[in-house]
């Protein structure tokens, strides 16, 4: 059966010219339905066809690829099948066919690699490297030298995958600085090399470079749910190890962020966003950072004479932090034990926190606990307008919707509406739920923007064309 299979396969791929992929496929359906005689004259014309009587295509049958191009496209074929055995063996025939191709010693790294053998697929991927350079394809033959860019690149990343597996972290970190010198600033994949740098950068506790890194990225997707995670979860442990009363700054970003600049205990300066205005990023400000006095709790101590009582401070982050995670029996204990449910860090209230990381359990316990579903940040923003984000849960979205109380037109500093934020955003989902719940179509903002004219600004065809459908 194997001879017949090498048979078909090589007749489908030389004289009828199939892909191999195709021809692997077909050829189980053919070799029970051609007759065995049949079979068996192939050989005889295939020998007039390629003049070569013992070729056999296929690597189970134990014979020789016919080019190095057949050879790749064979492993690759077996990758995509998950024969890495296979492809690792036809990978070490390949190398020692062709001792001076780099496709060759790449695919034997990527198949090593996938084997988590990861100092030989170093070694192989290096040595891919090398050899892809030392060709040297000359910048004037445009064609060749945009293919040997993209490999280098595509290299390079497996190169410091393979570094950060084996704890290489300074090793990966330049590496991948190489990729972000190379690959052009349009590619769709950039905003994944500053995620893998920034998460190699935090496992080597390079905390305020990798928030870096990540906020970069977030720049590249706004929208992003796990960008978005990332830059949260980071912000709030570099902001945890900052001493109560650190000095710092608050500004509005170009890319319309408001953020904070603090300075952390090692002397570095970080740049804490306000995620909880997520439709910020959508519509970017030419404006100039403009220098404000910072959030009152990350500039000055506990005020004991103001009537606040520190304890419950402190507890009200711990309680930040239980929200985010979704500790309801945490969450019930520190609400009883007096935390302060209106504790704010970044923008950020408990129930905030709550919406933001889709936990519609515990927004039901702080509503319950008489958490106030109108109160606004200190950026003016009540809750149901952060509700306004990608990161926000549909069900946690209809929980708030149905509230009893809620104001539904409610806005922030600059006049918007939930349903206005939505619009912007290109939220279709949580533009039908406003409508639907009898939010104010007609309303506009400062600027004059109602819900309808910024979805087509916006060019949110899907969101205008149900709003007007709809009368809105």
């Amino acid at each position: 059966m194997k001879k017949h299979h090498a048979i078909l396969s090589r007749f489908l791929t030389q004289v009828i010219c199939v892909s191999p992929k195709t021809a692997d496929i077909d050829v189980f359906k053919m070799k029970h339905a051609v007759r065995r005689e049949t079979l068996e004259k192939l050989p005889d014309f295939l020998h007039k066809q390629t003049g070569k009587k013992d070729y056999c295509r296929h690597p189970f049958c134990g014979g020789k690829m016919n080019n190095l191009q057949e050879m790749l496209e064979q492993i690759q074929l077996l990758l995509s099948q998950r024969q890495t055995l296979e492809a690792s063996r036809l990978c070490d025939q390949a190398v020692s066919a062709y001792p001076q191709s780099w496709e060759a010693y790449a695919l034997r790294g990527i198949v090593l690699s996938k084997q988590t053998k990861y100092e030989d697929a170093l070694k192989n991927l290096k040595q891919a490297l090398a050899l892809g350079l030392a060709k040297g394809n000359a910048p004037g033959k445009e064609e060749d030298w945009e293919f040997n860019l993209n490999n280098q690149i595509s290299v390079l990343v497996n190169i410091a995958q393979c570094e950060a597996e084996l704890g290489q972290h300074t090793a990966a970190i330049e590496t991948a600085s190489q990729v972000l010198k190379l690959i052009p600033r349009d590619h769709p994949h950039l905003y994944e090399i500053y995620m893998f740098r920034g998460n190699v950068r935090r496992t080597a506790q390079q905390l305020a470079e990798a928030l870096e890194d990540y906020q970069k990225a977030l720049d590249l997707c706004p929208e992003d749910e796990g960008v978005l995670c990332a830059v949260s979860d980071l912000q709030q442990q570099i902001f945890d190890n900052i001493p109560e009363g650190t000095p710092g700054m608050q500004v509005t970003l170009k890319n319309g962020y408001r953020a904070t600049i603090i300075n952390t205990a090692e002397g570095k300066t970080v740049t804490l966003l306000h995620l909880a205005q997520p439709s910020a990023a959508q519509e970017p400000s030419n404006d100039l950072p403009k220098d404000e006095p910072a959030p009152q709790e990350q500039t000055t101590a506990p005020d004991s004479a103001s009537g606040q009582n520190p304890d419950a401070k402190a507890k009200g982050k711990q309680l930040l932090k239980a929200c985010a995670k979704g500790d309801a029996e945490q969450v019930r204990e520190l609400i009883a034990s007096g935390a302060d449910s209106q504790v704010e860090v970044l923008g950020e209230t408990p129930l905030i926190k709550a919406i933001l990381c889709g936990k519609p359990g515990i927004v039901t316990i702080l509503l319950e606990a008489g958490a106030d579903i109108n109160a606004v940040n200190k950026m003016g923003q009540p809750p149901l307008l952060n509700a306004v984000s990608p990161r926000c849960k549909p069900e946690v979205f209809s929980l708030l919707l149905a509230t009893p109380g809620v104001l539904i037109n409610a806005t922030d500093a600059e006049g918007n509406t939930a349903l206005i934020k939505a619009a912007k955003a290109g939220l279709l989902d949580k533009v039908q739920a406003l409508v639907e719940a009898g939010a104010d179509t007609h309303l506009q903002n400062k600027k004059g923007q109602t819900a309808l004219s910024l979805a087509q600004s916006c060019r949110h065809t899907a969101v205008a064309e149900w709003m007007q459908a709809h009368g809105c």
